[in-house]
C-alpha cells in the first residue's frame, strides 16, 4: 500500500514499494504532468494503466478496472481532489483533509493534530511497515497564495 495524506491544497505521499514481502523504491507512485499529480494506493500495476487510460482520455473505449485500487487526481492549479475507485466515475474529495493507504489513519491524526501532509506521512512511516522510503509533497498554485491566517 502506501499513505497519501492532502490538505487545503497540499499533497503528499511516501516512495516505498511493497511487493510480495520486498521493499523498495517505487518511482511510479506519484505520476506528474503539466496540470495533475496521480497517485495510487493498492495495486501498483493497476493504477498505472488506469493513470495511462485517463491521460490519453480514451473515454470512448472501456476504463480498465481498478478493483481494490484508488487513483487520486491532484490538480496541480487549483488544488482541488478527486478520486477514482470505479472505472467509471470520479468523486471530488471535499474534505479540508484527507488520508489513505496503510497509514492513512496515522496521517489523518496527524494532520489533525496541526501537521501539514508531508509531516503526517513521515509520521505515518513509524507506524506503518507498508509506508517509507521518504515523503514527496506537492503544493498547488492555490495553496502557495493563500495568505496563513
Amino acid at each position: 500500500m502506501t499513505t497519501i495524506a492532502y490538505k487545503e491544497g497540499v499533497i503528499a505521499c511516501d516512495k516505498q514499494g511493497t511487493s510480495y514481502n520486498q521493499i523498495g523504491q517505487a518511482p511510479f507512485k506519484a505520476i506528474v504532468d503539466n496540470n495533475n499529480v496521480y497517485l495510487v494506493t493498492g495495486t501498483l500495476y493497476r493504477g498505472l494503466t488506469f493513470i495511462g487510460w485517463l491521460q490519453d482520455n480514451r473515454a470512448d473505449t472501456k476504463a480498465p478496472k481498478l478493483k481494490g485500487t484508488f487513483v487520486y487526481v491532484f490538480d496541480r492549479e487549483t488544488g482541488e481532489l478527486e478520486v477514482w475507485e470505479h472505472e467509471m466515475q470520479s468523486m471530488p474529495v471535499v474534505d479540508p483533509i484527507w488520508a489513505d493507504g496503510s497509514g492513512g489513519q496515522f496521517a489523518m491524526g496527524a494532520m489533525a493534530a496541526g501537521c501539514t501532509p508531508a509531516e503526517a506521512v513521515k509520521i505515518a512511516t513509524k507506524y506503518d511497515c507498508y509506508t517509507g522510503g521518504g515523503v514527496q509533497q506537492w503544493k498547488s498554485k492555490a495553496s502557495k497564495n493563500r495568505k496563513s491566517t
